[in-house]
């Protein structure tokens, strides 16, 4: 079925994990993220996606559970996935977000996400995006100590309350008005290794990258 133009937003509105990527350095396209914030996600043709959904969920869940598990043995009063989800409104965007898991221990928050992938920066960063943005959206939790603490298979990676600095949040605010600015678009930075797994189709944006990398030959090494 192909749809119509893109229908824009009444206001820009960022899911908290279309920017650890950006934030990091691991992604470069930041038109890609602005125009998710721009339109209706339900009004642009997505790209068929290779991803195997069924498999990650299958994993996702089964890890979850056993740190929920494990919390609550410790004595941890724990809310799960759509019991954490919030919005949080700015003067540019509405920031949105649903932490994996939330826990009361000892009169501290700490934000759980699980990761049954491999480990990379950017999910430390998702994290404090959560740790940011968590306690000003659910006033329950306004004015707690919080950390955080991503939770991968083997090992957990603790993310303390000191990383969310003035540095940090200039950071995050920069990047929603950017995502935010109807008027001034990012470039479009288009590149194989992103286009492979970017959602927006060439219908959108005329300049994605449908090839694999090119391979050449030399004999230097």
């Amino acid at each position: 079925m192909t749809l119509d133009a893109p229908q824009a937003r009444e206001r820009p509105y960022v899911w908290v994990t279309w920017l650890p990527r950006l934030l990091s350095g691991n992604n470069r396209c930041e038109w890609a993220s602005w125009f998710k914030t721009q339109h209706e996600g339900s009004s642009w043709t997505h790209a068929p996606s290779t991803f195997d959904h069924t498999r990650w969920a299958l994993d996702h869940t089964a890890l979850l559970r056993a740190e929920q598990k494990r919390l609550e043995a410790d004595g941890a009063t724990v809310k799960t996935e759509r019991q954490n989800q919030f919005r949080l409104r700015g003067w540019y965007a509405t920031l949105s977000g649903m932490p994996d898991l939330v826990s009361l221990e000892d009169g501290q928050v700490v934000i759980h996400d699980v990761k049954s992938g491999e480990p990379h920066a950017y999910h430390a960063i998702q994290v404090m995006l959560y740790m940011w943005a968590f306690p000003l959206a659910r006033r329950e939790y306004a004015g707690m100590p919080v950390a955080g603490r991503v939770v991968y298979e083997d090992h957990a990676i603790d993310v303390p309350s000191s990383a969310i600095n003035t540095t940090f949040i200039d950071n995050v605010a920069d990047l929603i008005k950017r995502l935010a600015d109807i008027e001034q678009p990012p470039p479009r930075t288009p590149s194989a290794s992103e286009c492979a797994f970017c959602e927006i189709t060439t219908a959108d944006c005329p300049d994605r990258i449908e090839e694999d990398v090119e391979e050449g030959e030399t004999e230097l090494f």
